[in-house]
Order: structure tokens, then sequence, then C-alpha cells
């Protein structure tokens, strides 16, 4: 029997680092044939088509080389002999690439994110059952039309719910609120239940004018009034605890920001729950200015939800839309 064609995609990071040169640390060295060759049991898997995308560490992949990633992704998936795509990755930002795919990459073919906790110069390297449980992911039937997957650990998480959570357990992905929506387990893929929320922009495109500002204790409103002096279109703003209120005294610079027309997203710094402004009266005052609720994401995707979208339209009521229907 014909095995399924699958494109992988290599971009770097810690799965093909090996040790640096006198010992200090580790880097991405290897290209993906190179990682495919530890795994020679990928071959009773499928027929691999190879992109070294690039060799970098997930620090230095940026939002725009992880858009050019997406477009590549849909040329791939477009032809009717390619089942499915993989992409191996650093995990420092793997839930932001597979977030901005799972916002671009069109129609129902598996795509499916992984990466290694230590790198392939450790004893322990955990890349190559994590190449091995995504590819057979990507070829099970049972992915189709989940959207984009992160694969850890043995197991599946929708890319719009993982966070990385420890910053060196082999298993630091988790979704919070939600849980994994399946495993690969013992050779075998099963889901537990589909990703109840999608949307994917009809075209690959971004506005870099977005910002983040996180809120801590005492924040004064400098870097928020720094912010609006770059000429930003878009502010996310990471609210404390709970729902995502902020200080009084950062209120003026808000309503500041909708003044110049900037569109300004809040996010709680909470793992779990989501910003409403039907609480306190500081949020029902925030709801009132026209900030718009990030609901249970990250400020890192919100951030991202946003460049999205506002390189899509300038109207802002066709934003608020499409928050509320990615994150309600």
């Amino acid at each position: 029997m014909t095995l399924p064609v699958v494109c992988l995609f290599a971009t770097g990071g810690t799965i093909a680092s090996t040790t640096a040169d006198g010992g200090r640390g580790y880097r991405p060295a290897l290209r993906a044939d190179e990682l495919l060759n530890r795994i020679p049991e990928h071959s009773q898997i499928t027929r691999l088509e190879i992109i070294d995308f690039s060799r970098v560490a997930s620090e230095d992949l940026t939002p725009t080389m992880a858009l050019e990633l997406c477009g590549q992704v849909n040329i791939a998936m477009r032809r009717a002999e390619v089942a499915a795509a993989v992409v191996t990755h650093g995990t420092g930002t793997l839930e932001d690439t597979c977030f901005l795919a799972d916002l671009f990459i069109r129609g129902d073919k598996p795509f499916i994110g992984t990466g290694a906790m230590f790198s392939a110069s450790a004893s322990n390297w955990d890349g190559g059952r994590n190449l091995l449980d995504s590819l057979l992911a990507a070829v099970a039937p049972a992915s189709r039309g989940k959207g984009v997957l992160l694969c850890m650990n043995g197991e599946l998480h929708a890319a719009r719910d993982a966070v990385k959570m420890h910053a060196s357990s082999p298993s630091a992905f988790e979704s919070p609120g939600s849980g994994p929506i399946g495993c690969v387990d013992d050779g075998q893929v099963v889901y537990y239940r589909s990703p109840t929320r999608r949307y994917a922009f009809p075209s690959e495109s971004i506005d870099l004018r977005v910002e983040v500002v996180k809120i801590v204790q005492g924040s004064e409103d400098r870097l928020l009034r720094a912010a609006l002096a770059l000429g930003i279109r878009g502010l996310v703003i990471e609210g404390l605890g709970g729902r995502g209120t902020v200080p009084a005294w950062l209120i003026p610079a808000i309503r500041e920001a909708r003044a110049q027309g900037v569109v300004v997203v809040l996010c709680t710094r909470s793992p779990r729950g989501r910003v409403a402004f039907t609480t306190s009266a500081r949020m029902v005052e925030l709801g009132d200015i026209g900030v718009i609720s990030g609901g249970d994401l990250p400020a890192h995707k919100a951030r991202l939800l946003l460049m999205a979208a506002l390189a899509q339209t300038s109207d802002e009521n066709s934003v608020r839309t499409i928050f509320s229907n990615v994150a309600p």
C-alpha cells in the first residue's frame, strides 16, 4: 500500500540543536534529513518531502517568518497528493507559530507542530519520539478537520489553547481550562474531542504595528504612552489577575489610545478564566471606553490575532467580531 505524503518543514529549535563549539550551550545545527536519520521508523509511516525552512532558535523566528511559513504550507497543502504537514520548531515560540498557522492554514488537512525539550546532543533527547508521534497524528484520518495541532510528550493540543507552562519539563505544554484533545499512545492516535473554535483568514497578512504592555502592581503609564508615540494601530494590555483589570491611573492613557483610533485589547495574566466587562465598575468603564475583550487568550496570542485582524480590516466592529469568534 502506498504511504501518504507529508511535507516536513524544519525551522531549527532545540529539537535540531547540538552542543556548540567549546561546549558552551547548544545551538540549532541539524538539517531535516539529519533529524530523520535518527528515527528510521519514519519510513514506515509516511513518504516525506523535506523543506529546510530555517535553522534558528525559536526566539529568533519572527511573526513575518511564521507568516511566510504559513504561505508555504498552504501552497503545499493545495497539492492533491499531500496529506498533511508537520513543522519542527523551538518550544519557546512553538505555540505562537502554531496559533498563527491556525489563523491562516486553510482546508481540513492536518498541520502539526512539534519540538523537543532536550537537545539532540542530550542522552534524553525527546525530539525523536515527538517527531514520530507527530507523523503518526498527521496521517491519521481522525486528524482531519481538527485545525492546527501541537504534539509533545504524547499529547495533542489545539493550537488555540496550547501554552508552554513549564520551562524544562518534557510535559511542558498544557491547555489550561480544557486539556489536550487527544494523544498518541503505543502507535495509536486517539482523540477525546474536537476543537470548538476556529477562525481562518482568507489570506496570509499581518500588521506589525501592534504592541503588548504588561501591567503589574504599581505600573505607571510610561510604557503605554511610549507605545502610542510609536504610531501603533493596536495595543494589547495584559491586565492583572482575575478579569484583567488595570489601575485607575492608567485609564486616561487608555482613553487617549482610543481617541487616537488605536484598537485596544485587554487580556488577563491568569492562565485560566476570561476577561469580561460586566463585573467590577472598573471593568465596566473599560468596556464603555471601547476596549475589546481578549477572552481567555494570553496576551501573546491576542497580539497575533490583532495583527492578523488589522491586516484584514480597518473597521473596529469587524475586529471586535473576529475576537468574539476566536476568544468569546
